[in-house]
């Protein structure tokens, strides 16, 4: 039987409105109906919005339309230090924002990776059972189970970053995710050329454009209906 493919998000769920949640489901969901083993490996946290710390959805195993989803409880975390670290960061101008040059300082780089959302039984699964996926796809770039997790399985990770021209590209750590993934996968042209630019030609071999998909079957009321308000 072939290896599952494992996607390795921080929040999963149909009813998730971000863009790197909808795409997670998409992929999953879709390539589940097409005959791939997918799993999902993600946080007991609920959403974005929720507290990072607090596991709203029990741990363990379900199955969500085809695709095996593994759920690991988050840890506590200083919220408070990964505030001050993440208003830091964003109080620097997008203009003065240069590639090669981190707008963290060494601490606020530091808190912001390990105090950001984080399940340790989650990176010590992916570790362990490394061998029994045939490869990892990590999204988006700047959570730590994606930040603390690739690393674990760079030889056979790849890399949906979701990226943007916003601080948060400018950190060193996430410049080696982009080194030591084995792939690459963008959304658009748009998001290749940004990548290039902050962090040089030397990725290009491994990159590929997958895009997304357009719906465009049934009608906008039903679209509305499926997404919610």
């Amino acid at each position: 039987m072939n290896k599952p493919i494992a996607l390795v998000i921080s929040w999963f769920g149909r009813e998730l409105k971000g863009g790197a949640e909808q795409l997670a489901w998409q992929v999953a969901t879709r390539l589940a109906a097409r005959g791939h083993r997918i799993e999902v490996l993600t946080t007991c946290c609920r959403s974005f919005l929720d507290d990072w710390s607090h596991n709203h959805l029990a741990p363990g195993e379900t199955m969500e339309e085809g695709v095996l989803v593994r759920r690991f409880p988050v840890d506590r975390r200083d919220s408070e230090s990964f505030a001050a670290a993440n208003n830091f960061v964003l109080s620097v101008p997008v203009a003065d924002l240069l590639p090669g040059v981190s707008p963290f300082t060494c601490g606020t780089a530091d808190t912001f990776i390990y105090e950001n959302i984080k399940s340790d039984k989650l990176l010590r699964f992916i570790k362990k059972h490394s061998d029994d996926y045939h490869a990892f796809i990590f999204l988006p770039y700047l959570y730590g189970p994606i930040l603390n997790g690739l690393p674990l399985v760079a030889d056979k990770a790849y890399l949906q970053p979701c990226l943007h021209n916003e601080a948060y590209a400018y950190l060193p750590r996430v410049e080696e995710l982009f080194r030591m993934a084995k792939g690459i996968l963008y959304n658009s042209a748009g998001e290749a050329r940004l990548a290039r630019t902050l962090y040089g030609p030397g990725i290009q071999d491994k990159e590929v454009v997958v895009g997304v998909g357009v719906e465009t079957a049934g009608t906008m009321q039903e679209n509305v209906h499926q997404i919610g308000p």
